[in-house]
């Protein structure tokens, strides 16, 4: 039984056919090493390769979800803690659904809009094999993104999206990121990957991580000093990284996150003299009012409301795009923020 953590590190999907293919459950003792083994190693392999755009790859162990999830499969990998952690108190920011001839059908990807989740208790949660961290406090969940471009076996699908970042708030999804709708070679595919598509900082006109073509990527930008801390007032997390030192000046973008059970602040910094700018992107169901010079007002379905107070930098509105499944792409609108002396100060209250 040694070919399987053998497979996992050479060709994990292998592995996953073996175990879902080959092996079914009925045939299978409760005490075989497949049965006992099999979802330790899927989740480790899930883990690693949630980085992984839209993990639809027949190579990704995400791709088989479906079988392994559902209620004929023998396993009860939604159990495992890193599902706990992305779906169990936000349905919102889980990951997405895919379409699989294993369920030949259509699901939806990334829903706007779900009951409103339990007041979500103030906590960090951090998933260290993925690389992401997860805020809740109150009524909003967040999901930062302080991991390295990869996986590095497999950087061909990586965004230029170091420090970004997708808020929640009363059930609804407030900040996100472009997504992913094509694959293939062209402007729409490598504007999807750039960094001016995701909610993070942008610096010089260039993205934080160098992708080209359709699958390709060459010098990737390196988190580093993390830090995090948890109070009973608020949570903090702060992080850096090296993806803009190729450019005049070697600027370092440094990120920190606030989040209190009242609001969220999010404070940019940008070493050197290059321009950068702030993004922010909206959900196309999120409309926008500007109340004065840097202060927004932010729509959710019904009565409820977000404010933004800009208090360093200067912000307007673009238009953007958001893809919330493949082959699907939809207008929507972009907060942005530009740096003044390499600083911006945003604040989201609800």
């Amino acid at each position: 039984m040694r070919l399987l953590p053998r497979l996992e590190y050479e060709q994990n999907y292998r592995a996953i056919r073996y175990i879902l293919f080959w092996q079914s459950p009925k045939s299978v003792s409760e005490k075989s090493p497949v049965y006992c083994g099999g979802p330790r190693i899927v989740a480790r392999c899930v883990a690693k390769e949630s980085k992984i755009e839209s993990c639809s790859s027949l190579h990704s162990p995400i791709f088989y979800l479906p079988r392994l999830a559902g209620p004929q499969s023998g396993y009860r990998l939604a159990t495992t803690g890193y599902f706990q952690t992305r779906s169990k108190s936000d349905r919102l920011l889980v990951l997405p659904a895919i379409n699989t001839p294993l369920n030949n059908r259509q699901q939806p990807v990334h829903p706007a809009v779900t009951p409103e989740p339990e007041y979500c208790p103030t906590e960090i949660t951090q998933l260290k094999e993925s690389g992401y961290i997860r805020l809740s406090s109150g009524n909003a969940i967040a999901f930062l993104d302080v991991a390295p471009v990869g996986p590095d076996y497999l950087p061909g699908h990586a965004h230029a999206d170091t420090l970004s970042f997708e808020l929640s708030v009363f059930g609804r999804r407030v900040i996100v990121n472009g997504g992913t709708s094509r694959y293939g070679v062209g402007p729409e595919r490598l504007r999807e990957r750039e960094t001016r598509s995701h909610s993070t900082v942008e610096v010089g006109g260039e993205s934080s991580s160098e992708v080209w073509s359709s699958f390709r990527v060459a010098r990737r930008a390196k988190p580093f000093a993390l830090g995090t801390r948890e109070t009973a007032n608020y949570l903090e997390v702060s992080c850096r990284h090296d993806g803009y030192t190729r450019l005049p000046g070697k600027p370092i973008h440094s990120r920190n996150w606030r989040m209190t059970t009242a609001g969220l602040q999010v404070i940019d910094s940008v070493s050197g003299k290059l321009p950068a700018l702030a993004r922010f992107i909206l959900h196309p169901d999120i409309g926008i009012d500007a109340l004065e010079v840097n202060t927004w007002t932010l729509h959710l379905h019904g009565e409820k409301s977000l404010n933004v107070l800009v208090t360093e930098g200067i912000s307007h509105i673009e238009a953007a795009w958001y893809a919330p499944e493949f082959g699907k792409v939809l207008p929507t609108q972009c907060l942005v923020v530009d740096l003044i002396q390499g600083q911006a100060v945003t604040t989201f209250s609800w």
